[in-house]
């Protein structure tokens, strides 16, 4: 099955983000993913405060998407170990949408592994830079969103 996915990493939000709108206006069923990073979710950047915001933040997003029968597919790992558990199922990701992040080092590095291992398998990274809201149409085309049962 080929599929995209869009990546939420720091822009755990559904409006103003434009590249959930491009992932959302692609043809393939589109997967919504969270990847609870080991490598950052315990780093000294992060504290137990952030890591409620981020759950919440998503069971925020979850319940805005139950009129669509889906919902973000949550998972700990690391980014490669995620992705390569995609690579070796059923499951062919033809293209991975996200927003670019600024900040801190240890993200930098993992999105520059990421564009590497990307080019290597053929997927096509959409990688955003920031948002421009004013041009941006929040679930124009609702029925793009399918919901796809991985198991972890």
């Amino acid at each position: 099955m080929d599929i995209n996915i869009f990546w939420f990493k720091r822009d755990l939000r559904l409006q103003d983000n434009e590249a959930l709108a491009m992932a959302l206006n692609s043809s393939e069923p589109l997967l919504l993913l969270y990847v609870f990073e080991s490598d950052l979710l315990f780093s000294s950047h992060y504290s137990e405060r952030h890591r409620n915001f981020i759950k919440e933040s998503i069971s925020d997003i979850n319940k805005n998407l139950i009129p669509f029968h889906t919902k973000v597919l949550s998972v700990r790992g690391t980014i490669p170990e995620v992705f390569e558990r995609f690579d070796r199922s059923e499951i062919s990701v033809k293209k991975v949408f996200s927003s670019q992040e600024t900040g801190i080092e240890i993200s930098f590095k993992r999105d520059i592994r990421f564009k590497k291992w990307c080019q290597k398998k053929n997927i096509q990274w959409k990688w955003v830079k920031g948002h421009s809201a004013d041009k941006i149409t929040y679930f124009k085309n609702p029925m793009i969103l399918t919901l796809i049962t991985i198991s972890y």
